[in-house]
Protein backbone atom coordinates (compact mmCIF):
# COMPACT_ATOMS: atom_id res chain seq x y z
CA UNK A 1 0.00 0.00 0.00
CA UNK A 2 1.04 3.60 -0.28
CA UNK A 3 2.13 3.84 3.31
CA UNK A 4 3.80 7.01 4.36
CA UNK A 5 6.68 6.81 1.94
CA UNK A 6 8.07 10.01 3.37
CA UNK A 7 8.28 8.57 6.88
CA UNK A 8 9.66 5.25 5.65
CA UNK A 9 12.31 6.97 3.60
CA UNK A 10 13.30 9.26 6.45
CA UNK A 11 13.54 6.39 8.93
CA UNK A 12 15.66 4.36 6.51
CA UNK A 13 18.03 7.07 5.38
CA UNK A 14 21.70 7.30 6.38
CA UNK A 15 23.57 10.55 5.90
CA UNK A 16 25.23 10.44 2.48
CA UNK A 17 26.78 13.14 0.32
CA UNK A 18 23.95 14.78 -1.67
CA UNK A 19 24.08 14.05 -5.43
CA UNK A 20 22.24 17.26 -6.28
CA UNK A 21 22.77 20.99 -5.62
CA UNK A 22 23.48 22.10 -2.04
CA UNK A 23 20.78 21.61 0.59
CA UNK A 24 18.52 24.38 1.67
CA UNK A 25 19.70 27.43 3.43
CA UNK A 26 17.76 30.32 4.99
CA UNK A 27 15.97 32.32 2.36
CA UNK A 28 17.43 35.71 1.48
CA UNK A 29 14.49 36.54 -0.77
CA UNK A 30 14.44 38.55 -3.98
CA UNK A 31 12.00 41.12 -5.31
CA UNK A 32 10.55 38.96 -8.08
CA UNK A 33 10.17 35.77 -6.02
CA UNK A 34 8.02 37.31 -3.31
CA UNK A 35 4.24 37.36 -3.64
CA UNK A 36 2.80 40.63 -4.96
CA UNK A 37 -0.71 41.86 -4.21
CA UNK A 38 -3.12 43.96 -6.23
CA UNK A 39 -6.83 44.75 -6.10
CA UNK A 40 -9.12 44.57 -9.12
CA UNK A 41 -11.29 47.40 -7.87
CA UNK A 42 -8.48 49.86 -7.18
CA UNK A 43 -8.92 53.13 -9.07
CA UNK A 44 -5.33 54.44 -8.87
CA UNK A 45 -2.73 53.51 -11.56
CA UNK A 46 -0.69 50.44 -10.71
CA UNK A 47 2.25 51.97 -9.50
CA UNK A 48 22.45 25.75 -18.96
CA UNK A 49 22.80 22.51 -19.91
CA UNK A 50 19.85 20.14 -20.48
CA UNK A 51 19.45 17.35 -17.94
CA UNK A 52 19.44 13.74 -19.18
CA UNK A 53 16.11 11.93 -19.38
CA UNK A 54 15.26 10.05 -16.17
CA UNK A 55 16.05 6.35 -16.12
CA UNK A 56 13.57 3.56 -15.45
CA UNK A 57 15.12 2.83 -12.03
CA UNK A 58 15.39 6.28 -10.46
CA UNK A 59 18.37 7.12 -8.25
CA UNK A 60 17.96 8.52 -4.80
CA UNK A 61 17.65 12.29 -4.62
CA UNK A 62 18.88 14.46 -1.82
CA UNK A 63 16.38 15.62 0.75
CA UNK A 64 16.84 18.86 2.68
CA UNK A 65 19.01 18.53 5.76
CA UNK A 66 16.09 18.74 8.14
CA UNK A 67 14.49 15.67 6.56
CA UNK A 68 17.43 13.27 6.98
CA UNK A 69 17.71 10.58 9.63
CA UNK A 70 19.89 7.57 10.37
CA UNK A 71 19.32 3.87 9.73
CA UNK A 72 17.77 1.97 6.85
CA UNK A 73 18.77 0.18 3.68
CA UNK A 74 21.80 1.88 2.28
CA UNK A 75 20.36 5.36 2.80
CA UNK A 76 18.26 5.22 -0.40
CA UNK A 77 14.93 7.03 0.21
CA UNK A 78 13.45 5.85 -3.08
CA UNK A 79 14.22 2.19 -2.25
CA UNK A 80 12.82 2.58 1.24
CA UNK A 81 9.68 4.22 -0.08
CA UNK A 82 9.15 1.46 -2.64
CA UNK A 83 9.65 -1.26 -0.05
CA UNK A 84 7.01 0.43 2.09
CA UNK A 85 4.46 0.00 -0.70
CA UNK A 86 4.71 -3.68 -1.49
CA UNK A 87 1.18 -4.48 -0.33
CA UNK A 88 -0.60 -2.14 -2.76
CA UNK A 89 -4.31 -2.42 -3.39
CA UNK A 90 -5.53 -2.07 0.20
CA UNK A 91 -8.91 -0.42 0.53
CA UNK A 92 -8.85 3.09 1.98
CA UNK A 93 -11.06 3.92 4.92
CA UNK A 94 -13.72 6.60 4.40
CA UNK A 95 -16.43 8.07 6.57
CA UNK A 96 -19.05 6.14 4.63
CA UNK A 97 -17.28 2.78 4.49
CA UNK A 98 -14.60 1.35 6.77
CA UNK A 99 -13.07 -1.97 5.79
CA UNK A 100 -10.55 -3.36 8.23
CA UNK A 101 -7.26 -2.08 9.54
CA UNK A 102 -8.41 1.13 11.30
CA UNK A 103 -5.37 1.09 13.60
CA UNK A 104 -3.01 0.71 10.65
CA UNK A 105 -4.78 3.44 8.70
CA UNK A 106 -4.67 5.78 11.69
CA UNK A 107 -0.96 5.11 12.08
CA UNK A 108 -0.29 5.90 8.44
CA UNK A 109 -2.26 9.13 8.65
CA UNK A 110 -0.32 10.20 11.75
CA UNK A 111 2.97 9.33 10.06
CA UNK A 112 1.98 11.40 7.02
CA UNK A 113 1.13 14.33 9.28
CA UNK A 114 4.52 14.08 10.98
CA UNK A 115 6.26 14.05 7.59
CA UNK A 116 4.34 17.14 6.52
CA UNK A 117 5.31 18.88 9.74
CA UNK A 118 8.97 18.09 8.99
CA UNK A 119 8.53 19.76 5.62
CA UNK A 120 7.87 23.03 7.44
CA UNK A 121 11.19 22.84 9.26
CA UNK A 122 13.32 23.56 6.20
CA UNK A 123 13.40 26.30 3.61
CA UNK A 124 15.17 26.83 0.31
CA UNK A 125 16.43 30.14 -1.01
CA UNK A 126 14.29 30.58 -4.14
CA UNK A 127 16.92 32.83 -5.71
CA UNK A 128 19.29 29.89 -6.28
CA UNK A 129 16.83 28.36 -8.76
CA UNK A 130 16.20 31.49 -10.83
CA UNK A 131 17.60 31.06 -14.33
CA UNK A 132 20.20 33.56 -15.55
CA UNK A 133 18.64 36.20 -17.77
CA UNK A 134 19.83 36.93 -21.30
CA UNK A 135 20.15 40.69 -20.87
CA UNK A 136 20.04 41.29 -24.62
CA UNK A 137 16.59 39.73 -24.88
CA UNK A 138 14.96 39.88 -21.46
CA UNK A 139 14.57 42.41 -18.69
CA UNK A 140 16.19 41.24 -15.44
CA UNK A 141 13.65 39.82 -13.01
CA UNK A 142 14.37 42.51 -10.41
CA UNK A 143 13.69 45.40 -12.84
CA UNK A 144 9.98 44.80 -13.39
CA UNK A 145 7.31 43.07 -11.37
CA UNK A 146 3.73 42.07 -12.02
CA UNK A 147 1.30 44.88 -11.21
CA UNK A 148 -1.91 43.12 -12.24
CA UNK A 149 -3.12 40.22 -14.39
CA UNK A 150 -6.19 41.04 -16.48
CA UNK A 151 -6.92 37.49 -17.70
CA UNK A 152 -7.15 33.90 -16.57
CA UNK A 153 -6.12 30.95 -18.73
CA UNK A 154 -9.47 29.94 -20.16
CA UNK A 155 -8.25 26.99 -22.21
CA UNK A 156 -6.21 25.05 -19.65
CA UNK A 157 -7.91 22.08 -17.99
CA UNK A 158 -7.85 21.43 -14.25
CA UNK A 159 -6.57 24.92 -13.56
CA UNK A 160 -8.72 26.34 -10.75
CA UNK A 161 -8.44 25.09 -7.16
CA UNK A 162 -9.60 26.28 -3.78
CA UNK A 163 -6.76 27.00 -1.38
CA UNK A 164 -9.01 28.79 1.15
CA UNK A 165 -12.79 28.92 1.41
CA UNK A 166 -12.80 32.30 -0.34
CA UNK A 167 -9.58 32.09 -2.37
CA UNK A 168 -8.66 30.15 -5.50
CA UNK A 169 -5.29 29.46 -7.09
CA UNK A 170 -4.66 29.18 -10.83
CA UNK A 171 -1.74 29.22 -13.29
CA UNK A 172 -1.55 32.12 -15.75
CA UNK A 173 1.49 32.30 -18.00
CA UNK A 174 4.62 32.51 -15.85
CA UNK A 175 2.71 33.25 -12.64
CA UNK A 176 0.65 31.41 -10.09
CA UNK A 177 -2.27 33.71 -9.27
CA UNK A 178 -4.20 33.72 -6.00
CA UNK A 179 -7.63 35.32 -6.41
CA UNK A 180 -9.74 36.23 -3.37
CA UNK A 181 -13.51 36.38 -3.71
CA UNK A 182 -15.50 38.57 -3.81
CA UNK A 183 -12.97 41.45 -3.59
CA UNK A 184 -10.99 40.05 -6.57
CA UNK A 185 -7.73 40.92 -4.82
CA UNK A 186 -4.80 39.21 -6.52
CA UNK A 187 -1.53 37.79 -5.22
CA UNK A 188 1.24 36.42 -7.43
CA UNK A 189 3.91 33.77 -7.20
CA UNK A 190 6.30 34.04 -10.19
CA UNK A 191 7.93 31.17 -12.05
CA UNK A 192 11.48 30.30 -11.00
CA UNK A 193 12.51 28.29 -14.06
CA UNK A 194 12.20 31.11 -16.59
CA UNK A 195 9.38 29.51 -18.58
CA UNK A 196 5.70 29.11 -17.78
CA UNK A 197 3.81 27.28 -15.06
CA UNK A 198 2.74 23.88 -16.35
CA UNK A 199 0.44 22.72 -13.54
CA UNK A 200 -0.46 23.36 -9.91
CA UNK A 201 -1.88 21.09 -7.20
CA UNK A 202 -3.18 21.96 -3.74
CA UNK A 203 -2.35 19.61 -0.85
CA UNK A 204 -5.40 18.00 0.85
CA UNK A 205 -4.66 20.02 4.01
CA UNK A 206 -4.32 23.22 1.93
CA UNK A 207 -1.02 23.82 3.75
CA UNK A 208 1.16 23.10 0.72
CA UNK A 209 1.09 24.04 -2.95
CA UNK A 210 2.92 22.15 -5.72
CA UNK A 211 3.98 24.20 -8.76
CA UNK A 212 5.31 22.31 -11.80
CA UNK A 213 7.11 24.43 -14.35
CA UNK A 214 8.40 24.63 -17.90
CA UNK A 215 12.07 25.44 -18.41
CA UNK A 216 13.99 26.39 -21.56
CA UNK A 217 17.44 25.68 -20.11
CA UNK A 218 17.28 22.37 -18.25
CA UNK A 219 14.88 19.76 -16.91
CA UNK A 220 12.11 21.67 -15.10
CA UNK A 221 11.49 21.41 -11.38
CA UNK A 222 8.43 20.95 -9.21
CA UNK A 223 8.47 23.43 -6.33
CA UNK A 224 6.60 22.72 -3.09
CA UNK A 225 5.60 25.85 -1.17
CA UNK A 226 4.06 26.05 2.25
CA UNK A 227 0.87 28.09 2.51
CA UNK A 228 0.05 30.83 3.37
CA UNK A 229 3.66 32.04 3.87
CA UNK A 230 4.65 30.81 0.35
CA UNK A 231 8.09 29.70 1.49
CA UNK A 232 9.89 27.21 -0.74
CA UNK A 233 10.10 23.91 1.19
CA UNK A 234 10.94 21.17 -1.32
CA UNK A 235 12.31 20.92 -4.87
CA UNK A 236 11.62 17.84 -7.02
CA UNK A 237 14.09 17.40 -9.88
CA UNK A 238 14.40 15.38 -13.09
CA UNK A 239 10.79 14.24 -13.39
CA UNK A 240 10.43 15.17 -17.06
CA UNK A 241 12.47 16.61 -19.91
CA UNK A 242 10.75 19.88 -20.89
CA UNK A 243 7.50 20.67 -19.10
CA UNK A 244 4.80 19.25 -16.84
CA UNK A 245 1.15 18.97 -17.80
CA UNK A 246 -0.58 17.60 -14.68
CA UNK A 247 -0.09 17.15 -10.93
CA UNK A 248 -2.04 15.43 -8.15
CA UNK A 249 -1.58 14.68 -4.44
CA UNK A 250 -3.01 11.47 -3.02
CA UNK A 251 -5.79 11.57 -0.42
CA UNK A 252 -3.41 11.35 2.54
CA UNK A 253 -1.05 13.90 1.06
CA UNK A 254 2.21 11.97 1.41
CA UNK A 255 2.52 11.18 -2.32
CA UNK A 256 2.59 13.43 -5.38
CA UNK A 257 2.14 12.25 -8.97
CA UNK A 258 3.22 14.24 -12.02
CA UNK A 259 2.93 13.82 -15.79
CA UNK A 260 5.32 15.40 -18.26
CA UNK A 261 4.42 16.77 -21.65
CA UNK A 262 6.12 16.14 -25.01
CA UNK A 263 8.49 14.43 -25.69
CA UNK A 264 8.61 11.93 -22.79
CA UNK A 265 5.09 11.99 -21.20
CA UNK A 266 6.54 10.48 -18.02
CA UNK A 267 4.26 9.56 -15.14
CA UNK A 268 6.30 9.96 -11.95
CA UNK A 269 5.35 9.08 -8.38
CA UNK A 270 7.17 11.11 -5.73
CA UNK A 271 7.80 10.89 -2.04
CA UNK A 272 7.75 14.66 -2.03
CA UNK A 273 8.80 15.19 1.58
CA UNK A 274 12.13 13.40 0.88
CA UNK A 275 12.33 14.70 -2.72
CA UNK A 276 12.65 11.11 -3.97
CA UNK A 277 11.30 9.52 -7.15
CA UNK A 278 9.56 6.32 -6.07
CA UNK A 279 8.17 4.94 -9.35
CA UNK A 280 7.72 6.06 -12.91
CA UNK A 281 6.55 4.91 -16.32
CA UNK A 282 5.60 6.42 -19.64
CA UNK A 283 2.01 7.55 -19.27
CA UNK A 284 1.10 7.53 -22.97
CA UNK A 285 2.46 8.66 -26.33
CA UNK A 286 0.19 11.72 -26.55
CA UNK A 287 -1.01 14.53 -24.28
CA UNK A 288 -2.31 13.66 -20.83
CA UNK A 289 -4.96 16.09 -19.54
CA UNK A 290 -5.96 14.71 -16.17
CA UNK A 291 -4.28 12.71 -13.40
CA UNK A 292 -5.98 11.49 -10.22
CA UNK A 293 -5.21 9.10 -7.38
CA UNK A 294 -7.98 6.73 -6.40
CA UNK A 295 -9.80 8.04 -3.31
CA UNK A 296 -10.81 4.47 -2.41
CA UNK A 297 -7.96 2.09 -3.29
CA UNK A 298 -4.34 2.68 -2.37
CA UNK A 299 -1.80 2.08 -5.08
CA UNK A 300 -4.27 2.98 -7.85
CA UNK A 301 -4.51 6.06 -10.05
CA UNK A 302 -5.98 7.05 -13.42
CA UNK A 303 -4.77 9.21 -16.30
CA UNK A 304 -6.65 10.40 -19.36
CA UNK A 305 -6.09 12.60 -22.38
CA UNK A 306 -5.87 12.52 -26.15
CA UNK A 307 -7.72 9.41 -27.35
CA UNK A 308 -7.23 7.40 -24.15
CA UNK A 309 -7.84 6.61 -20.52
CA UNK A 310 -5.44 4.45 -18.52
CA UNK A 311 -5.85 2.68 -15.20
CA UNK A 312 -2.71 2.29 -13.11
CA UNK A 313 -1.81 0.01 -10.23
CA UNK A 314 1.33 -0.50 -8.22
CA UNK A 315 2.20 -4.17 -8.50
CA UNK A 316 4.91 -6.24 -6.82
CA UNK A 317 6.97 -8.12 -9.42
CA UNK A 318 10.12 -10.28 -9.33
CA UNK A 319 12.18 -7.15 -9.95
CA UNK A 320 10.38 -4.99 -7.39
CA UNK A 321 7.42 -2.64 -7.25
CA UNK A 322 6.28 -1.39 -10.68
CA UNK A 323 3.64 0.88 -12.12
CA UNK A 324 1.40 -1.15 -14.42
CA UNK A 325 -1.02 0.68 -16.68
CA UNK A 326 -4.06 -0.83 -18.40
CA UNK A 327 -5.28 1.09 -21.45
CA UNK A 328 -9.05 1.42 -21.62
CA UNK A 329 -10.45 -0.39 -24.66
CA UNK A 330 -13.14 1.49 -26.58
CA UNK A 331 -14.25 -1.56 -28.56
CA UNK A 332 -17.16 -0.62 -30.82
CA UNK A 333 -17.47 2.82 -29.21
CA UNK A 334 -15.96 5.72 -31.12
CA UNK A 335 -12.50 6.70 -29.89
CA UNK A 336 -12.58 9.96 -27.93
CA UNK A 337 -10.39 12.40 -26.05
CA UNK A 338 -11.17 12.18 -22.33
CA UNK A 339 -10.85 15.38 -20.34
CA UNK A 340 -12.52 14.38 -17.07
CA UNK A 341 -13.41 11.34 -14.99
CA UNK A 342 -14.58 10.37 -11.50
CA UNK A 343 -14.10 7.07 -9.72
CA UNK A 344 -16.97 5.20 -8.07
CA UNK A 345 -16.54 3.62 -4.62
CA UNK A 346 -16.58 0.13 -6.18
CA UNK A 347 -13.72 0.99 -8.57
CA UNK A 348 -15.71 1.73 -11.74
CA UNK A 349 -14.78 4.98 -13.51
CA UNK A 350 -17.17 7.43 -15.18
CA UNK A 351 -15.50 9.47 -17.95
CA UNK A 352 -16.33 12.26 -20.36
CA UNK A 353 -16.23 12.21 -24.19
CA UNK A 354 -15.90 14.71 -27.04
CA UNK A 355 -19.43 14.03 -28.30
CA UNK A 356 -21.27 14.62 -25.02
CA UNK A 357 -21.88 11.03 -23.88
CA UNK A 358 -20.60 9.66 -20.58
CA UNK A 359 -18.74 6.33 -20.44
CA UNK A 360 -18.83 3.92 -17.50
CA UNK A 361 -15.61 1.88 -17.35
CA UNK A 362 -15.23 -1.40 -15.48
CA UNK A 363 -12.03 -3.44 -15.58
CA UNK A 364 -10.62 -1.50 -18.53
CA UNK A 365 -13.73 -2.05 -20.67
CA UNK A 366 -16.76 0.13 -21.36
CA UNK A 367 -19.69 -1.20 -19.38
CA UNK A 368 -22.20 1.41 -20.62
CA UNK A 369 -22.48 4.49 -22.81
CA UNK A 370 -24.79 6.84 -20.91
CA UNK A 371 -27.20 9.10 -22.78
CA UNK A 372 -30.34 11.03 -21.95
CA UNK A 373 -33.79 9.92 -23.04
CA UNK A 374 -34.67 10.00 -26.76
CA UNK A 375 -31.05 9.13 -27.57
CA UNK A 376 -29.80 12.61 -26.64
CA UNK A 377 -26.21 12.95 -25.43
CA UNK A 378 -25.66 14.07 -21.86
CA UNK A 379 -24.30 17.35 -23.29
CA UNK A 380 -24.48 18.83 -26.77
CA UNK A 381 -20.74 18.81 -27.32
CA UNK A 382 -17.56 18.12 -25.42
CA UNK A 383 -17.72 17.36 -21.68
CA UNK A 384 -14.79 18.87 -19.76
CA UNK A 385 -15.91 18.62 -16.12
CA UNK A 386 -17.10 15.80 -13.86
CA UNK A 387 -17.47 16.09 -10.07
CA UNK A 388 -18.74 13.49 -7.59
CA UNK A 389 -20.16 14.22 -4.14
CA UNK A 390 -20.85 11.09 -2.10
CA UNK A 391 -22.24 13.25 0.69
CA UNK A 392 -25.09 14.56 -1.46
CA UNK A 393 -25.15 11.52 -3.80
CA UNK A 394 -24.90 13.60 -6.97
CA UNK A 395 -22.59 13.89 -9.97
CA UNK A 396 -22.04 17.20 -11.76
CA UNK A 397 -21.09 17.47 -15.42
CA UNK A 398 -20.19 20.54 -17.44
CA UNK A 399 -19.76 20.90 -21.16
CA UNK A 400 -19.33 23.09 -24.21
CA UNK A 401 -23.11 23.68 -24.38
CA UNK A 402 -22.92 25.97 -21.33
CA UNK A 403 -24.88 23.66 -19.04
CA UNK A 404 -23.98 22.23 -15.68
CA UNK A 405 -26.13 19.13 -15.18
CA UNK A 406 -26.86 17.29 -11.94
CA UNK A 407 -27.18 13.50 -12.01
CA UNK A 408 -28.38 11.06 -9.36
CA UNK A 409 -25.33 9.07 -8.27
CA UNK A 410 -27.22 5.80 -7.75
CA UNK A 411 -28.86 5.94 -11.19
CA UNK A 412 -25.53 6.57 -12.91
CA UNK A 413 -23.69 3.97 -10.86
CA UNK A 414 -26.32 1.30 -11.44
CA UNK A 415 -27.04 2.09 -15.11
CA UNK A 416 -27.23 -1.10 -17.17
CA UNK A 417 -27.21 -1.32 -20.99
CA UNK A 418 -29.77 -3.30 -22.92
CA UNK A 419 -29.18 -6.90 -23.95
CA UNK A 420 -28.16 -6.06 -27.52
CA UNK A 421 -26.72 -2.62 -26.91
CA UNK A 422 -24.10 -0.79 -24.88
CA UNK A 423 -26.44 2.19 -24.36
CA UNK A 424 -27.98 3.11 -21.00
CA UNK A 425 -30.39 6.01 -20.53
CA UNK A 426 -30.39 8.33 -17.51
CA UNK A 427 -31.91 11.79 -17.27
CA UNK A 428 -30.43 14.57 -15.09
CA UNK A 429 -32.32 15.61 -12.00
CA UNK A 430 -31.65 19.32 -12.66
CA UNK A 431 -29.55 21.65 -14.78
CA UNK A 432 -28.27 25.22 -14.90
CA UNK A 433 -27.46 27.15 -18.08
CA UNK A 434 -24.54 29.33 -16.98
CA UNK A 435 -24.98 31.62 -19.99
CA UNK A 436 -25.57 31.16 -23.74
CA UNK A 437 -22.31 30.49 -25.55
CA UNK A 438 -20.42 29.45 -22.43
CA UNK A 439 -18.03 26.47 -22.55
CA UNK A 440 -17.69 25.03 -19.04
CA UNK A 441 -13.97 24.36 -18.80
CA UNK A 442 -13.52 24.33 -15.02
CA UNK A 443 -15.90 23.96 -12.07
CA UNK A 444 -15.51 24.30 -8.30
CA UNK A 445 -18.27 23.57 -5.80
CA UNK A 446 -18.16 24.86 -2.24
CA UNK A 447 -20.39 26.59 0.34
CA UNK A 448 -23.59 26.92 -1.67
CA UNK A 449 -22.06 28.13 -4.92
CA UNK A 450 -20.17 27.08 -8.00
CA UNK A 451 -17.25 28.83 -9.67
CA UNK A 452 -17.21 28.30 -13.43
CA UNK A 453 -14.26 28.92 -15.75
CA UNK A 454 -15.60 29.63 -19.23
CA UNK A 455 -13.48 28.38 -22.13
CA UNK A 456 -14.63 31.34 -24.23
CA UNK A 457 -13.04 33.83 -21.82
CA UNK A 458 -15.02 34.51 -18.64
CA UNK A 459 -15.25 33.55 -14.98
CA UNK A 460 -18.63 33.12 -13.25
CA UNK A 461 -20.04 32.60 -9.78
CA UNK A 462 -23.30 30.63 -9.54
CA UNK A 463 -25.12 31.08 -6.22
CA UNK A 464 -27.30 28.05 -5.52
CA UNK A 465 -30.76 28.31 -3.90
CA UNK A 466 -31.31 26.65 -0.54
CA UNK A 467 -34.28 24.75 -1.94
CA UNK A 468 -36.29 24.24 -5.09
CA UNK A 469 -35.10 23.96 -8.67
CA UNK A 470 -31.59 25.02 -9.53
CA UNK A 471 -32.59 25.91 -13.09
CA UNK A 472 -34.95 28.62 -11.84
CA UNK A 473 -33.33 29.60 -8.54
CA UNK A 474 -29.60 29.79 -9.35
CA UNK A 475 -28.12 33.29 -9.60
CA UNK A 476 -25.30 33.69 -12.14
CA UNK A 477 -22.77 36.54 -11.79
CA UNK A 478 -19.97 37.27 -14.26
CA UNK A 479 -16.84 38.07 -12.25
CA UNK A 480 -14.27 38.53 -15.03
CA UNK A 481 -14.11 38.65 -18.83
CA UNK A 482 -10.95 38.22 -20.90
CA UNK A 483 -9.37 36.71 -24.01
CA UNK A 484 -9.59 32.96 -24.52
CA UNK A 485 -6.28 31.86 -25.98
CA UNK A 486 -3.32 33.89 -27.20
CA UNK A 487 -3.19 37.68 -27.40
CA UNK A 488 -1.82 38.39 -30.88
CA UNK A 489 -1.45 42.17 -30.69
CA UNK A 490 -1.46 45.04 -28.20
CA UNK A 491 -1.21 48.83 -28.55
CA UNK A 492 -1.43 51.49 -25.86
CA UNK A 493 -2.68 55.04 -25.97
CA UNK A 494 -0.18 57.88 -25.41
CA UNK A 495 -2.86 60.05 -23.80
CA UNK A 496 -4.94 57.65 -21.67
CA UNK A 497 -4.44 54.56 -19.49
CA UNK A 498 -6.02 52.21 -22.04
CA UNK A 499 -4.73 49.34 -24.17
CA UNK A 500 -6.30 47.69 -27.21
CA UNK A 501 -5.74 43.96 -27.72
CA UNK A 502 -6.62 41.39 -30.39
CA UNK A 503 -6.83 37.68 -29.67
CA UNK A 504 -7.03 34.24 -31.15
CA UNK A 505 -10.61 34.07 -29.90
CA UNK A 506 -11.59 36.60 -32.59
CA UNK A 507 -12.19 39.43 -30.14
CA UNK A 508 -10.77 42.96 -30.01
CA UNK A 509 -10.85 44.46 -26.51
CA UNK A 510 -10.10 47.75 -24.80
CA UNK A 511 -8.78 47.53 -21.23
CA UNK A 512 -8.38 50.39 -18.76
CA UNK A 513 -5.25 49.12 -17.05
CA UNK A 514 -5.34 51.84 -14.37
CA UNK A 515 -8.83 50.78 -13.29
CA UNK A 516 -7.95 47.17 -14.13
CA UNK A 517 -11.16 46.72 -16.04
CA UNK A 518 -12.44 45.66 -19.46
CA UNK A 519 -14.18 48.61 -21.13
CA UNK A 520 -15.25 47.40 -24.59
CA UNK A 521 -15.31 44.20 -26.68
CA UNK A 522 -15.89 43.59 -30.40
CA UNK A 523 -16.19 40.01 -31.63
CA UNK A 524 -15.40 38.60 -35.07
CA UNK A 525 -15.79 35.19 -36.66
CA UNK A 526 -12.09 34.53 -37.27
CA UNK A 527 -8.99 34.48 -35.03
CA UNK A 528 -7.04 37.74 -35.06
CA UNK A 529 -3.40 37.53 -36.15
CA UNK A 530 -2.23 41.18 -36.07
CA UNK A 531 -3.09 44.55 -34.52
CA UNK A 532 -1.42 47.86 -35.42
CA UNK A 533 -2.19 51.53 -34.69
CA UNK A 534 -2.79 53.76 -37.71
CA UNK A 535 -2.35 57.19 -36.15
CA UNK A 536 -0.07 58.80 -33.58
CA UNK A 537 -2.78 58.82 -30.94
CA UNK A 538 -3.68 55.17 -31.58
CA UNK A 539 -7.37 56.08 -31.84
CA UNK A 540 -7.62 54.10 -35.11
CA UNK A 541 -6.31 50.56 -35.47
CA UNK A 542 -6.16 47.85 -38.14
CA UNK A 543 -6.76 44.19 -37.29
CA UNK A 544 -5.69 41.28 -39.47
CA UNK A 545 -7.47 37.90 -39.34
CA UNK A 546 -6.52 34.29 -40.04
CA UNK A 547 -8.73 33.97 -43.13
CA UNK A 548 -6.96 36.87 -44.83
Amino acid sequence: AISTAAAAATAAREPTPPPVPPPARPSSGRPSSRPVSANLGAEQPPGSNASPAPSENPPAQAAPAAATAQGGEGGDPAKSARSAMLSSGRRLSTSSMQQGGPDEEEGLVLAAQRAQQRALENEYDAAQFVQAQDLEQELPADVVKTAHILSLDALRRNNIWYIENDKIVTAVGSNVVFLRLPTMEQQYLPSLDGGSVGAVAVHPTRKFLAVAEHCRYRSPNIYIYSYPDLKLRRVLRNGTERAYSSLAFNERGDQLASVGSWPDYLLTLWSWETEAIVLRSKAFSQDVYTLRFSPYFEGSLTTSGTGHIRFWKMASTFTGLKLQGQIGKFGNVELSDISAFVEMPDGKVLSSTEVGDLLMWDGGLIKAVIKRSHDQPCHNGQVDVLLLSLKTKVILSGGSDGYVRIWDFNKINEAEPGEDSHLAYVDPTDEVLVSPGVHVRGLLWEQGHWLVLDGTGAFYKVDLPEGGSLSSGAKVTKLLQFHAGGVMGLITSPVAHVAMTAGQDGSVRIFDYAKRSLEHTARFSQPATLLIGLDSGHTVAAVGFKDG
